[in-house]
């Protein structure tokens, strides 16, 4: 453990402690540079502050069960006042299927369990889409999102006690490393070459799930640390089809949950 001894110093009558004031100086550049690696897209507002009459995208992805993590994705546009299937498709969540996660629209953890760091489930739950990212250097054909091209600068913060928690982080930018744990977004595989951010915790309330990610699967049989994943395929569908302009949102949940939380768009 660090030993710092309190130095004083006498000026004008008065003392000041001056190990004090530095220690204070250091913490406040730490959470400036936390602050300034927040996107805008991450601050969430509650379900009831987006207009349900705005959005015209929904995602589905739904499952069997609570502890399955092969499920089925659907997308669907609203036309006029009805909601049209476009496309639907396989599907893989968490490997230890999902758990109540934190979006759009709070959800009674009773008797159901809560999405929790590293337990190997996605978040359950109405969310919205942030950034689309990926490894090219522009988003290849007519994409109508905002876009990051993925560096091998940038990393994913999954320690809970980090000031940068629950962030993609510039690592050329940051100034004072206090996280013990975090992931390369740049990979040696395909699994991260487009992703878009699933917008769970993001108040980046420590512990409760961190780096959800919409991605491209290593494989249709094997579940992810909590991400949703689909074919390279049917990615492409996904990214062409998606508008910003047309406020989409994802919502995840095993069948019976699903069904409840489509009813907030029932006309």
């Amino acid at each position: 453990m660090l030993n710092f001894r309190v130095i004083w110093k006498q000026v004008g009558g008065k003392e000041y402690n001056i190990m004090g004031k530095i220690l204070s100086i250091l913490l406040l550049s730490i959470i400036l540079q936390a602050c300034s690696q927040v996107k805008p897209n991450q601050n969430e507002n509650g379900f009831a502050s987006l207009n349900q009459e705005q959005i015209k995208q929904l995602i589905t992805v739904s499952s069997e069960g609570w502890y399955d993590f092969k499920a089925q994705m659907t997308l669907m546009e609203k036309d006029g006042t009805t909601w049209k299937e476009v496309a639907n498709f396989k599907a893989v969540i968490g490997r230890n299927g999902f758990g109540i996660g934190r979006g759009k629209k709070e959800i009674s953890t009773i008797n159901l369990v809560e999405k929790k760091e590293g337990a190997g489930k996605s978040p359950a739950g109405i969310f919205s889409l942030g950034q689309l990212m990926g490894y090219s250097s522009n988003p290849e054909g007519n994409v109508r999102w905002d876009y990051r091209q993925i560096t091998t600068n940038d990393i994913g913060i999954d320690d809970p006690a980090s000031l940068f928690y629950n962030q993609v982080i510039d690592t050329s930018k940051v100034k004072d490393i206090d996280f013990k744990s975090f992931e390369t977004i740049r990979r040696d595989d395909n699994q991260y070459k487009w992703l878009y951010e699933i917008n769970h915790n993001r108040e980046n309330i420590s512990g409760l799930g961190s780096l959800i990610f919409l991605h491209i699967w290593k494989s249709e049989n094997r579940g992810t640390a909590g991400c949703t994943a689909i074919s390279e395929e049917n990615f492409k569908i996904l990214r062409h089809w998606l508008d910003q302009d047309k406020n989409p949102v994802i919502i995840q949940a095993p069948n019976e949950l699903k069904t409840q939380l489509l009813k907030d768009f029932a006309q």
